[in-house]
């Protein structure tokens, strides 16, 4: 019986070390990412469209539909507006008016993202 329990718990000792290191090198390499991302220490400016959203900031503009977004999600300080799996905008909730946020999440959910946290089909 322990035979077949010294794998199991060897492999589990294992994923924790190898999650511990993940999350000690994610959280640097973010940082440095952010560090070298000129446009994020810019201030930027939304404004909400007819069809979407576009955010001006000094380097530039940015524009997208609501119909292009994939999914959003959100939590108590953030709404999250994803361009693809791997990429979201972030809009901070101090930052941006509750109406605002009402009014992203109404959009959101009228393209056909019913709920948070759901990807598009």
């Amino acid at each position: 019986m322990l035979d077949g329990l010294v794998p199991v718990a060897f492999g589990i000792l294992v994923a924790l070390i190898v999650i511990g290191i993940m999350r000690l090198t994610l959280r640097s390499k973010s940082q440095k990412v952010y560090a070298e991302s000129a446009s994020l220490h810019e201030d930027m400016t939304l404004t909400l469209t007819d069809d979407g959203f576009q955010i001006d900031q000094a380097s530039g503009l940015f524009r997208s539909k609501w119909a292009n977004v994939v999914q959003w999600d959100e939590d108590a300080n953030i709404l999250a507006v994803f361009l693809n799996r791997q990429m979201a905008l972030v809009f901070p909730k101090q930052q941006v008016g509750e109406d605002v946020l009402a009014k992203m999440r109404e959009e959101l959910k009228q393209s056909g993202l019913n709920r948070s946290g759901k990807l598009r089909k």
